[in-house]
């Protein structure tokens, strides 16, 4: 592919689906162009020099090689959160009026993604602030390596070898959650104990610059040759060659796969449902393209609804290892024992939603649903031939006042149940 040298007239991208990616062919010529990323608009300079990126919710993303750049200006003051190999030096500005970064590529860099994230308000001094990011020290060699880049190692401890400038500070950990983990000084080399079992392990490494931004990376080598394996020490992610519950994706794919419990990868097909998982697009960690083939496809082949998913009142759910459908209502997950009741009860199949475990985990369990004669409580309803809307309680029918009522409840439009004239209950008083 051909390198693209933006210098686009006046080019508005907006984010109307999920992903858009720009390439060669995407490109017109003229200025500078505009991404809306969050809701906010970014400027892209004219001076980036890429392969092709693509715009998220949350991020873009930059393919890059030799001698690429980026350069992105806010205008908003946006902070900038930075997920790249760091064979790339990083330096970014903050002013009382705006806020720029620039990714300036060496001439040995391989072709590599770096993902950009708007996160949070840029900081500065007296008006104005350039901040350093740490950034690769000596050309030709990897920002972090584990025992000077090894693929195999037979013993738990590890060199860990840094080469980065405009370095002050580092934290260190063998999961990139980086819990109970504290910043120390920087130095190019560290000894360093992997965790227990065979597998391939991974170390994550913070960087903060002297300045205040830091940067985020991350190495991996095989442990071979132990007496025991990780369920020894009691972890169920036995042969798994990257930690379970975790968000990755490769360098030179957009795909980003969740690892399952049972050491399988699954697809993340929408970023609706990844942010039901995780909080930002910098949580994805990046490993090689070996360790993500490396890890088995799980048969399901789609994420459900994550333990931050608000499914909302009077949900019908089901995990995807488990057929039990139950109904949500409230803090409280009811059993619908057999399909006919759910049929009797006008409840549709297209309303079912496959859930995480963790989120139905949630929900403690109220009693179950094994009769046809009536609705469960709190159960959102209307007749037929009448628009008004009723929640049930205590055996009565109450009124909801009206749709601002309706939705500062948190009631779902789409979850109402149209009950047969037949079935009677007494009013109650006016939800308001």
């Amino acid at each position: 592919m051909n390198k693209i040298k933006f210098s686009l007239l006046f080019l508005c991208i907006t984010i109307l689906t999920p992903l858009y990616t720009l390439a060669a062919n995407d490109v017109g010529a003229g200025s500078g162009a505009i991404l809306t990323i969050g809701g906010n608009n970014f400027t892209l300079g004219t001076n980036t020099s890429v392969q092709s990126f693509t715009v998220d919710t949350n991020n873009v993303q930059f393919i890059v090689e030799a001698n690429s750049v980026v350069s992105l200006t806010s205008s908003n003051r946006s902070g900038f959160a930075v997920t790249s190999n760091n064979r790339c030096s990083t330096a970014s500005t903050c002013t009382n009026s705006a806020s720029s970064i620039t990714l300036t590529c060496s001439g040995d860099v391989s072709q590599h993604t770096i993902t950009l994230t708007p996160s949070g308000t840029c900081s500065s001094i007296s008006g104005y602030s350039i901040i350093l990011l740490p950034s690769i020290d000596k050309e030709g060699i990897d920002g972090f390596a584990i025992d000077a880049g090894a693929q195999k190692t037979d013993t738990t401890s590890v060199t860990l070898n840094f080469n980065y400038k405009d370095a002050d500070k580092i934290a260190i950990s063998n999961s990139n959650s980086f819990e109970g983990v504290s910043f120390e000084d920087y130095a190019s080399g560290k000894e360093w104990k992997l965790e227990l079992g065979n597998g391939i392990k991974q170390v994550y490494t913070k960087i903060m610059g002297e300045s205040g931004g830091s940067i985020i990376v991350s190495d991996s080598i095989e442990l071979t040759d132990q007496e025991h394996d990780s369920a020894y020490y009691g972890n169920d992610t036995t042969d798994c060659n990257l930690e379970t519950g975790q968000a990755y994706k490769n360098e030179n794919d957009s795909a980003v796969y969740y690892v399952t419990k049972d050491c399988a990868k699954r697809a993340f097909k929408r970023s609706d449902v990844f942010f039901t998982y995780f909080d930002s697009w910098s949580d994805v960690v990046l490993v090689s393209e070996t360790q993500l083939d490396s890890t088995k496809d799980d048969a399901l082949g789609f994420m459900p609804w994550g333990p931050k998913y608000d499914p909302k009142y009077g949900a019908l759910v089901k995990t995807v290892t488990d057929p039990k459908v139950y109904l949500l209502l409230g803090t409280e997950k009811y059993w619908i024992t057999a399909e006919s009741i759910f049929n009797s009860l006008n409840y549709s199949w297209d309303w079912i939603e496959d859930i995480d475990e963790a989120l139905l985990d949630k929900y403690s369990v109220g009693s179950e649903i094994d009769y046809t004669d009536r609705h469960p409580n709190y159960t959102i309803i209307k007749y037929e031939n009448d628009p008004k809307v009723y929640r049930l309680e205590d055996g009565k029918k109450r009124h909801v006042k009206d749709e601002t009522a309706f939705e500062s409840l948190n009631f779902r439009w789409d979850r109402i149940v149209t009950i047969d004239e037949a079935e009677i209950y007494p009013d109650g008083t006016v939800l308001d």
